[in-house]
């Protein structure tokens, strides 16, 4: 129990980070014995995961070392004629910090060397986000289910809408909010890309392997103007190789026999609705998988790969299974051929497999859900990193993935028959389905410009451009574009011309159906929006205070290529998901009746919206920060933050543009199946008021042919 409060008292005490890193800087300052800077310092920086980076203290004694992945096996080395050489060892770097290090060299000679192991800081009196980081050895050891959403459930101030107990909540997100914020404005970044669902705003685009972070961060406020929008920010930070080979594996087994029963009231009062049921309980649970890495030039170029599945088996609440399985491949590789440059491929891919999701009293077969691609959902990054100088630094990046996926009833996932409905047992048999691609490309080139000695202080200058393109489409609909509901064990139309509603069922032994016809999405989009940014910020310090002043401006809008919709097919078609539709309809309705629907309710097509048409949304976003180091040695430090936020478009406002009308449409028939033939008739068709006894009217009756 003390190790617990031990570790989660550390995580509160962790450093602020900026929202869309994987790195981390070292800021040092060389004096001697006298406190006097030392400039002309000859500078190494020594790490498992780099190679040595040679640099030389300025005429302040200010020396950098910029976008270090996260480690705490970095060495400093210095060396200056008329002083012993000192090497620095024990040096942590963490993602979004800043290890500031004051350095003293001793009198004598070259030839004398000092070792000595670094004390870090713990606090970086130059950040003010709010925020939480958990490092690999935090992740490993605390005794929580290997999920992010628990990570956020941990966070402070984060509420998150499920418990997750042993895992029998695994396989699908869980909904979270922080500060009273608008969960559409959340953030998912992955190293350093963002990766948002552009459709399902503020949503991850897939699930991932846990042994694969080497940090994982969450900011709840305060953000760096290098984000966007105003929510909560989950940064996760892959592991990669180094000069060491690595090898790690893993088999976690969480099986049904060491799950306690519940008790109480509330369980008693569900356990009488679904008897040896009541809550979600856990079948099986494997989480297994290898990762390994090393160099493939020693201090030049490293690689890193990793694969991993979770297999999770639970029992729902009604006692309807719930099954998945999250398949996750990663692979990195890092140049570094010149000490100056850092080069950095990157792609992960994270599938996901379910049936029964959303199962439930009414629909015990659930959905099946499965993703766009054969491997899962691709995330890929190029990066590139050159530090020009000591005073010049510039990161280009370039990132894409697509977490397209689909959802199909679980009863019938080939969609071979018409959707019904038992109304007096509220029990469906098939259901809707839909399938939809979220492709995300986004670019950023970012500098950081320092200067040392300007108006009397050291400045951090940081000046971005970034572009994105969020985009989606889809398809969708019921089998055959319709389904009816049966069996109705209350009033629905007035039968016998009374002027009541009747039961149809009970009193005439007749079982009316509810007969819908849908105009489903053929093809939906591509729709998508346009994302141009720029930011600028100064972080500028004078002795014990910090002054960091940013904006950031947003340009946004939408478009969308139109929608295809349609009602009634004339013709076989071998379109995806749509190969049934055409058999389906000749059985149900029949040529007659088909032809009939078609003339009063025809397909429809919208056309074109471009980005011309729609209104951009423009964001100014000025950024405050201020701190103050009261003690002095960066242990007691006072923060201030301000920040107006713009929020992020998703992929869809044009959709609410479209022109022309027909989406969204149904048409409703009271079916009479009086011969019994499973095909509807002429004279066996009705409308009528729901809402009213007015009589119900024979199709024929109405003049719509």
């Amino acid at each position: 129990m003390k190790k617990l409060f031990a570790i989660l008292f550390a995580i509160l005490l962790v450093s602020p980070l900026v929202a869309q890193q994987q790195t981390g800087n070292i800021y040092g300052k060389i004096v001697d014995e006298d406190g006097i800077p030392l400039p002309g310092v000859a500078v190494t920086l020594f790490g498992t995961k780099i190679a040595p980076i040679p640099m030389t203290s300025s005429s302040e004694g200010i020396f950098r070392f910029l976008s270090l992945y996260p480690s705490k096996g970095y060495a400093i080395k210095l060396e200056l004629d008329g002083f012993k050489t000192k090497t620095e060892t024990g040096i942590i770097v963490a993602v979004g910090k800043n290890t500031e290090l004051v350095l003293t060299m001793e009198v004598g000679t070259l030839e004398e060397e000092v070792t000595v192991v670094a004390v870090s800081p713990v606090i970086d009196t130059k950040k003010t986000a709010i925020s939480t980081t958990l490092n690999y050895e935090l992740l490993q050891s605390v005794p929580i289910v290997r999920d992010p959403w628990v990570i956020l459930q941990m966070t402070p101030a984060i509420q998150v809408d499920r418990e997750n107990v042993g895992g029998n909540e695994s396989g699908q997100q869980s909904a979270y909010v922080a500060l009273g914020g608008n969960g559409n404005n959340d953030t998912w970044t992955m190293d350093g890309i963002n990766i948002t669902d552009p459709a399902a705003m503020g949503a991850s685009p897939g699930y991932y392997d846990y042994d694969t972070f080497e940090e994982v961060n969450v900011t709840i406020g305060g953000a760096d103007v290098e984000q966007q929008s105003g929510g909560v920010s989950i940064n996760l930070v892959t592991r990669r190789g180094e000069n060491r080979v690595s090898f790690a594996g893993r088999f976690y087994y969480t099986e049904n026999y060491f799950q306690a029963e519940p008790h109480g009231a509330t369980y008693e009062e569900i356990e009488k609705i679904f008897p040896g049921y009541g809550y979600n309980k856990i079948r099986d649970i494997k989480d297994y998988g290898f990762n390994i890495g090393g160099p493939l030039l020693k201090d030049k170029i490293w690689w890193w790969g990793s694969y991993g599945i979770q297999d999770i088996k639970i029992a729902m609440i009604n006692g309807s299974n719930d099954d998945t399985v999250l398949t996750n491949y990663v692979g990195k590789l890092n140049l570094q051929i010149i000490p100056e440059n850092r080069l950095e491929l990157f792609i992960h891919s994270a599938s996901k497999l379910k049936w029964g999701r959303s199962s439930g009293s009414s629909y015990p077969a659930g959905y099946n859900q499965h993703g766009k691609y054969h491997f899962g959902s691709p995330i890929i990054k190029i990066q590139d990193e050159h530090m020009f100088g000591d005073s010049l630094f510039v990161s280009a990046k370039y990132g894409f993935f697509d977490g397209g996926f689909g959802l199909w009833p679980g009863d019938d996932e080939e969609l071979t028959r018409i959707r019904t409905y038992d109304v007096a047992n509220v029990l469906c048999s098939s259901n809707a389905w839909f399938f939809s691609g979220r492709p995300f490309k986004n670019f950023t080139l970012h500098g950081i410009y320092y200067k040392d000695n300007f108006l009397g202080g050291s400045h951090e200058i940081k000046i971005g451009f970034e572009f994105a393109d969020r985009r989606d489409e889809w398809t969708s609909g019921y089998a055959g574009n319709m389904r009816y509901n049966f069996n109705y064990n209350f009033p629905t139309v007035d039968w016998d011309g009374d002027g009541t509603r009747d039961i149809m069922r009970d009193k005439f032994g007749i079982d009316l159906r509810l007969l819908h016809l849908y105009s489903s999405t053929w093809q939906g989009g591509p729709e998508g929006c346009y994302n141009w940014s720029g930011f600028l910020s100064d972080t500028a310090s004078w002795g014990r205070m910090t002054i960091k002043l940013g904006i950031r401006y947003d340009y946004q809008v939408s478009f969308t290529k139109g929608m295809d919709s349609r009602v009634i097919l004339f013709e076989d078609t071998e379109k995806t998901w749509w190969e049934n539709y055409y058999e389906i309809q000749q059985k149900v309705l029949g040529p007659s009746v088909s032809n009939a629907i078609s003339g009063i309710f025809p397909e429809s097509k919208i056309p074109e919206v471009k980005t011309s048409d729609t209104i951009p949304w423009i964001s100014l976003s000025p950024r405050l920060g201020l701190t103050y180091d009261i003690s002095g040695d960066g242990r007691t430090i006072a923060k201030l933050s301000g920040a107006h936020y713009g929020a992020r478009m998703s992929s869809w406002p044009a959709y609410l543009w479209q022109r022309g009308g027909g989406w969204g449409q149904y048409l409703h028939f009271w079916w009479n199946d009086a011969n019994g033939d499973e095909q509807t008739q002429f004279n066996e068709l009705y409308w009528a008021d729901y809402s009213t006894s007015l009589k119900s009217h024979g199709y024929n009756n109405l003049n719509t042919k």
